[in-house]
């Protein structure tokens, strides 16, 4: 979409219409957008005219259907698809979580996966696919101050890249200003994985003051298996001219890294998690109360002990009888608690499916 206009207001709505203090109106008129702000009592305007030929090239309507078609794949933001006002579908890095707009609950589901392309040799048997597992929370939300305690005097940009060793959840941080950030300015936080954009965060615009806690509570959850090397930056975004004008001046900590280079005051929000694998009811079915797999051996002992009784005589009869009820017992035991197990797995299928 091209603007014919000196300046590029349509451009500018990607900050100025969430988040600009000035912006007070835009206008629909055909193909034209009508950006009315009012700065210090001064109210001034300026008009975009859109060029719609690219969106008519890939964009149609089917009437029949009531939906909006287009002819190529569409690529969104990280924090990305929203379905009316009650669900998300949202990037948390490295999983995926539909959000429940209502409830404010962000769900993410169990995953199985292949390793593509299936067609190279060394992924076509068991190391090409990952079995399906659950995501599992072990901690309670930890207050993690990821570089030591702050120094209350220096400033540090907030540039950080840092290597990360567990497997993490996380849901914030907090930070201390050592500079001065007024309306003019927005602070944009962003998280990346060589060179690619995870994570993008812009927070409030508003008046900051030196040595104020700023805390940023991510939109949903930012997930990790760890053992990876993760930039984090913090940027002033000129809301006149939408430029990044470099990093924000923070509190430093007290840890420095291998270089002696000052790191970051950040205290983050998280959990530790474990993927689990999933047991199938087909596998269950092979194990005795205790989780222990039911040897063949004992099907075995069984068969024997049958054709003992069949072809023994009076005199040994009782005393192989009396084992084999034993046995048979054992296993009438053991068929009880697999039953039990089957009934307490439908039970959570069904939950599940109520979801």
């Amino acid at each position: 979409m091209s603007i014919a206009s000196s300046r590029d207001p349509f451009n500018e709505t990607l900050y100025g219409i969430s988040s600009s203090p000035f912006l007070s109106s835009v206008d629909v008129s055909g193909n034209e957008l009508k950006f009315t702000s009012n700065e210090n009592g001064i109210s001034s305007s300026v008009t975009a005219i859109l060029d719609t030929s690219v969106l008519d090239k890939y964009l149609s309507y089917e009437s029949e259907s009531d939906r909006v078609v287009s002819n190529k794949p569409f690529q969104t933001t990280l924090s990305s698809l929203y379905l009316k006002n009650q669900h998300s579908i949202s990037s948390g890095y490295e999983n995926i979580f539909f959000k429940n707009l209502t409830s404010d609950v962000a769900w993410n589901p169990l995953w199985q996966g292949v390793k593509m392309p299936q067609t190279l040799t060394e992924n076509r048997g068991d190391d090409g696919i990952y079995k399906p597992t659950a995501r599992i929370y072990t901690t309670d939300v930890l207050e993690v101050e990821r570089f030591g305690d702050v120094i209350a005097t220096g400033e540090v940009l907030f540039d950080e890249y840092s290597f990360f060793e567990n497997k993490n959840s996380v849901y914030g941080l907090d930070f201390i200003l050592a500079e001065l950030i007024d309306t003019t300015i927005q602070m944009k936080f962003l998280v990346s994985k060589d060179g690619r954009d995870v994570y993008e965060q812009l927070l409030p615009v508003q008046n900051y003051s030196i040595d104020q806690q700023v805390r940023i509570n991510f939109s949903i959850p930012l997930e990790s298996h760890g053992q990876e090397f993760i930039s984090i930056q913090l940027y002033k975004v000129d809301l006149v001219s939408l430029e990044d004008i470099g990093f924000v001046n923070v509190r430093p900590a007290t840890n420095t890294d291998d270089l002696g280079q000052v790191k970051v005051y950040a205290k983050l929000y998280l959990r530790l998690f474990e993927d689990k694998e999933i047991a199938l009811k087909d596998d269950l079915l092979n194990q005795d109360i205790s989780g222990n797999i039911i040897d063949q051996s004992v099907l075995d002992r069984i068969t024997e002990l049958e054709n003992t009784l069949l072809n023994s005589n009076n005199g040994n009869l009782i005393n192989v009888e009396s084992r084999f009820q034993a046995q048979k017992q054992l296993i009438n035991d053991l068929e009880a608690k697999v039953s039990n197990l089957e009934t307490q797995i439908q039970n959570i299928l069904n939950v599940f499916s109520s979801n």
